[in-house]
């Protein structure tokens, strides 16, 4: 077999209901130049069964067990085993278009660029169309400041690690933290900062798969605060004209665990960055409608906010 030039990085966690579908839609890939490693952590149902038939049958696919550790500790053994010279993550309950690698790898490789990124469509558990979350830039290779801002105002865009394709380099010296949420946010846009271009496609390919109860939602979310406080902490001492964006992503994300938080001190505190970031959000014409919306409805208080936000889903 040659040295793949693609690793295709699937964390596996009890998702023998979609699994099957996860890996065929990889295995009938346009391109064919890849690995595939499935790191099954700690499963207690048939995926690992699963991952061994495609072993067995496809010299692309290889199987990594270990004891449940996270979807961070299954992406880093992953990243610890790669091979190839670009790296893809893909979700086990999502899926891909059959030209979804195809798209980001020539996307990035034709523009010169380390990243390469695009819009998604959430599909639910029987695989029927939702939504198409679609980047508005016609752009088609940016900088990394320009980058970062559509994913801090939400605009297609978002931290998640699937939907992209990096140069493996990117991951040197970087892995994913062993937290309850959030892993994600706390991570990819450090390859951003690494990275000298971003190319830009309008859709990816990439099926997310909106089930509750699987990585799509965790419980812990509010646990993550600090991370968000720490990401733009970190964009703004190297991009200082990203303050709008990431005050309106810091709203949204304050809304967020405002409407699932069941401590009330980490409601108040959501609460709090509310109201210290909602003039910014209120007045900056790129936010969001839904962002510029909830920004508004919170001068009318916290009571009156919950009740409408209950309805309306300001978080998302």
């Amino acid at each position: 077999m040659r040295m793949p030039r693609i690793t295709i990085i699937v964390p596996i966690f009890n998702a023998e209901n979609y699994l099957v579908e996860c890996l065929d839609s990889i295995s009938h890939q346009t391109i064919s130049n890849f690995e595939v490693l499935l790191v099954d952590d700690g499963s207690t149902d048939s995926s690992s069964t699963i991952c061994s038939s495609y072993a067995e049958t496809d010299c692309r696919f290889k199987v990594f067990s270990q004891e449940n550790a996270g979807a961070a500790a299954a992406r880093n053994r992953a990243l610890d085993e790669a091979t190839g010279e670009w790296v893809m993550f893909v979700d086990s309950d999502d899926y891909l278009e059959c030209d979804c690698v195809e798209r980001l790898f020539k996307a990035a490789v034709s523009s010169g660029a380390e990243i390469a990124v695009g819009g998604y469509c959430g599909v639910s558990e029987s695989s029927d169309l939702i939504k198409h979350v679609l980047p508005r830039s016609s752009e088609t290779c940016l900088t990394p400041a320009e980058a970062l801002s559509l994913i801090l105002y939400q605009d297609g865009l978002d931290t998640a690690p699937w939907g992209k394709i990096y140069r493996r380099e990117l991951f040197d010296g970087i892995r994913f933290p062993n937290l309850k949420s959030s892993e994600d946010l706390a991570t990819i846009y450090k390859t951003f900062l690494k990275a000298h271009s971003i190319a830009l496609v309008k859709d990816s390919g990439y099926r997310y798969r909106l089930v509750e109860g699987s990585l799509s939602y965790s419980e812990h979310e509010a646990d993550a605060w600090g991370v968000m406080s720490s990401v733009a902490d970190e964009i703004l001492s190297c991009f200082p004209e990203l303050a709008r964006p990431c005050c309106c992503r810091r709203l949204s994300f304050a809304f967020h665990v405002f409407f699932i938080a069941d401590d009330t001190v980490v409601r108040k505190k959501a609460w709090s960055e509310v109201v210290a970031t909602r003039v910014c959000v209120l007045f900056d014409g790129a936010a969001r409608k839904k962002a510029r919306l909830a920004a508004a409805v919170s001068f009318l208080g916290e009571r009156c906010t919950w009740a409408i936000g209950s309805f309306i889903h300001f978080s998302r």
